[in-house]
């Protein structure tokens, strides 16, 4: 078994040419994308973070786009200087910078978060991930809060979220996966 910090801060490479314009629907997963949008007439580029949303979101695209993405793993963060220098060196015409470039500054600098995100996993409960960082409830909240901008509760339904949708391939009953990953029904 490989842990997170093995598997580094970039969980999939994307790429989308929008040739007209039109509406998407993003789904929240816990993941933030990074993503470098480039106007195909005018050749401009910027960078764009999405957020950690809790409800499902609709995108507008306007036509002659093309978005280079990199999804992050739930929980990774990074760091606010390392978005503006990045932010500044896609947005400068001169630049020439290439999404690899991005993914290689977020591969070195990103906080993986490892210790909250494996402890909220493993424990099951918020207190239960408490106790296995050996902290108060409180204080796993306020570091949850300050190092990934969302409570334990949100990084909690999330892992549940996941393996259910994971033993929904398995050959279980939905009755069986509720029990299995904590709910009622």
């Amino acid at each position: 078994m490989t842990s997170l910090s093995e598997r580094g801060a970039i969980l999939a490479t994307w790429e989308y040419v929008s040739h007209n314009h039109r509406a998407v629907t993003v789904l929240p997963d816990g993941c933030r994308d990074v993503i470098v949008r480039r106007d195909l007439a005018t050749g401009t580029q910027e960078l764009i973070v999405s957020g950690l949303d809790a409800k499902r979101q609709t995108m507008v695209l306007p036509g002659g786009q093309h978005l280079a993405g990199l999804r992050l793993r739930p929980g990774v963060t990074i760091p606010a200087s390392l978005m503006h220098e990045l932010r500044r060196a896609i947005e400068r015409p001169s630049c020439g910078a290439e999404p690899s470039l991005v993914g290689q500054a977020i591969t070195t600098y990103a906080e993986l978060n490892d210790d909250l995100m494996g402890a909220i996993v493993a424990g099951r409960t918020v207190v239960g991930a408490a106790r296995l960082l050996g902290v108060a409830e409180r204080t796993l909240h306020r570091r949850m809060r300050a190092r990934t901008g969302r409570p334990p509760s949100f990084w909690l339904g999330l892992a549940r979220a996941r393996k259910a949708l994971a033993c929904l391939s398995a050959d279980m009953t939905l009755s069986e996966i509720a029990a299995e990953i904590g709910y009622a029904d």
